[in-house]
Protein backbone atom coordinates (compact mmCIF):
# COMPACT_ATOMS: atom_id res chain seq x y z
CA UNK A 1 0.00 0.00 0.00
CA UNK A 2 1.12 3.62 -1.14
CA UNK A 3 1.81 6.05 1.35
CA UNK A 4 0.11 9.68 1.54
CA UNK A 5 2.38 10.98 3.89
CA UNK A 6 3.39 14.35 3.41
CA UNK A 7 4.40 17.51 5.00
CA UNK A 8 2.47 19.56 7.57
CA UNK A 9 2.97 22.83 9.24
CA UNK A 10 3.06 26.36 8.19
CA UNK A 11 5.03 25.36 5.14
CA UNK A 12 2.46 23.23 4.04
CA UNK A 13 -0.23 25.95 4.55
CA UNK A 14 -1.68 23.01 6.51
CA UNK A 15 -2.31 23.56 10.71
CA UNK A 16 -1.48 20.97 12.82
CA UNK A 17 -3.75 19.97 15.66
CA UNK A 18 -3.60 17.78 18.68
CA UNK A 19 -6.81 18.99 20.42
CA UNK A 20 -10.25 18.95 18.52
CA UNK A 21 -10.66 22.63 16.76
CA UNK A 22 -13.94 24.69 16.95
CA UNK A 23 -15.14 23.22 14.08
CA UNK A 24 -15.39 19.55 15.67
CA UNK A 25 -16.26 20.79 18.92
CA UNK A 26 -19.83 22.67 16.82
CA UNK A 27 -20.21 18.90 15.02
CA UNK A 28 -20.29 17.76 18.58
CA UNK A 29 -22.54 19.89 19.95
CA UNK A 30 -24.88 19.92 17.11
CA UNK A 31 -24.88 16.09 17.37
CA UNK A 32 -23.23 15.58 13.96
CA UNK A 33 -21.43 12.23 13.64
CA UNK A 34 -19.07 11.39 11.07
CA UNK A 35 -18.17 7.90 11.94
CA UNK A 36 -20.82 5.34 10.22
CA UNK A 37 -20.30 1.75 11.52
CA UNK A 38 -18.66 0.98 7.96
CA UNK A 39 -16.13 3.20 8.40
CA UNK A 40 -15.78 1.92 12.49
CA UNK A 41 -15.48 -1.44 11.41
CA UNK A 42 -12.78 -0.75 8.31
CA UNK A 43 -10.93 1.52 11.50
CA UNK A 44 -10.73 -1.44 13.52
CA UNK A 45 -9.64 -3.84 10.59
CA UNK A 46 -7.04 -1.58 9.46
CA UNK A 47 -5.40 -0.79 13.14
CA UNK A 48 -5.81 -4.99 14.17
CA UNK A 49 -4.18 -5.81 10.94
CA UNK A 50 -1.39 -3.20 11.40
CA UNK A 51 -0.51 -4.06 15.38
CA UNK A 52 -1.09 -7.95 15.14
CA UNK A 53 -1.02 -8.81 11.39
CA UNK A 54 -3.80 -10.18 8.76
CA UNK A 55 -3.21 -13.86 10.70
CA UNK A 56 -5.30 -12.61 13.53
CA UNK A 57 -7.57 -9.99 11.98
CA UNK A 58 -8.62 -13.47 10.11
CA UNK A 59 -9.08 -15.29 12.93
CA UNK A 60 -11.32 -12.53 14.14
CA UNK A 61 -13.78 -12.15 11.11
CA UNK A 62 -16.08 -11.50 10.95
CA UNK A 63 -16.21 -8.38 12.93
CA UNK A 64 -19.13 -7.86 14.80
CA UNK A 65 -20.65 -4.01 15.57
CA UNK A 66 -23.06 -2.29 17.93
CA UNK A 67 -24.27 1.42 18.92
CA UNK A 68 -23.32 2.41 22.90
CA UNK A 69 -24.39 5.93 23.21
CA UNK A 70 -22.06 7.71 20.81
CA UNK A 71 -19.71 4.99 20.34
CA UNK A 72 -19.64 1.97 18.12
CA UNK A 73 -18.15 -1.16 19.91
CA UNK A 74 -16.25 -3.40 17.44
CA UNK A 75 -15.96 -7.28 18.69
CA UNK A 76 -14.03 -10.15 17.06
CA UNK A 77 -15.56 -13.18 16.34
CA UNK A 78 -12.67 -15.13 17.23
CA UNK A 79 -12.59 -18.20 19.47
CA UNK A 80 -10.28 -19.07 22.36
CA UNK A 81 -10.50 -21.68 25.24
CA UNK A 82 -10.70 -19.54 29.03
CA UNK A 83 -7.21 -18.76 29.83
CA UNK A 84 -5.26 -20.95 32.78
CA UNK A 85 -2.50 -20.36 34.92
CA UNK A 86 0.61 -19.59 32.51
CA UNK A 87 -1.13 -19.48 29.36
CA UNK A 88 -0.21 -16.54 26.98
CA UNK A 89 -3.17 -13.65 27.23
CA UNK A 90 -5.19 -13.84 23.94
CA UNK A 91 -8.50 -13.33 22.68
CA UNK A 92 -10.77 -11.69 20.56
CA UNK A 93 -10.56 -7.75 19.49
CA UNK A 94 -12.76 -5.49 21.40
CA UNK A 95 -12.20 -1.41 20.20
CA UNK A 96 -14.54 1.27 21.05
CA UNK A 97 -14.63 3.91 18.43
CA UNK A 98 -16.03 7.49 19.07
CA UNK A 99 -18.97 8.09 16.09
CA UNK A 100 -18.32 11.49 16.09
CA UNK A 101 -14.73 11.94 14.85
CA UNK A 102 -13.54 8.26 14.99
CA UNK A 103 -11.46 8.03 17.87
CA UNK A 104 -10.65 5.25 19.42
CA UNK A 105 -11.45 5.28 23.24
CA UNK A 106 -10.27 1.78 23.30
CA UNK A 107 -8.16 -1.21 22.07
CA UNK A 108 -8.18 -4.31 23.94
CA UNK A 109 -8.67 -8.16 24.27
CA UNK A 110 -12.20 -10.17 25.90
CA UNK A 111 -10.33 -12.85 27.71
CA UNK A 112 -12.33 -15.50 29.37
CA UNK A 113 -10.58 -17.77 32.44
CA UNK A 114 -11.52 -20.95 33.97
Amino acid sequence: MASSAGTFGPASGLELYEEPDLTMISRRGSGEKLMTAETALEIARRVHARTYGAVDLSANEPLKIAQSGNNWIVRGSKRVPPLEAGQTLDGPLAMTISQFDGQILSYRFELRFK
